[in-house]
């Protein structure tokens, strides 16, 4: 895996999951051409079919991986979201598709009024 980057890019969050801080644009062109070659390298070497969330922390990219990557065919199952996508792209997914948010915290917040991704980001809390 450390062929796309040296071992400290890369954080290891679950056996199927990891985050990778890309920063190889000299080797492997820009993030969307790497995830295409690190998604087509898995797919030939190992059979392992992928979904690639990007974003600009791990929060955004865990968030567009559960919430678009993975149902997006026609983008090839990788997809993207910035600082300034995140609201038109994510904040109308419901709270459970939030990174993170089990069914106890979705109770919560929706004790809370908040039922969206959306309604977190707003939410005016004490």
């Amino acid at each position: 895996m450390n062929r796309f980057g040296p071992m400290e890019c890369i954080s290891i969050y679950s056996i199927d999951e990891f985050f990778y801080t890309y920063d190889s644009q000299s080797l492997f062109g820009d993030k969307l051409m790497a995830a295409k070659t690190i998604q087509k390298t898995l797919k030939s070497e190992l059979g392992l079919p992928t979904a690639i969330g990007i974003g600009q922390n791990y929060f955004q990219s865990m968030s567009c991986l559960d919430c678009i990557s993975k149902h997006s065919e026609e983008t090839g199952y990788i997809a993207e979201v910035t600082y300034e996508t995140f609201p038109d792209l994510m904040w109308k997914f419901p709270i459970r598709d939030c990174w993170g948010v089990g069914r106890q915290m979705e109770r919560n917040l929706n004790r809370l009024g908040i039922y969206t991704i959306g309604d977190l980001a707003t939410a005016n809390l004490p």
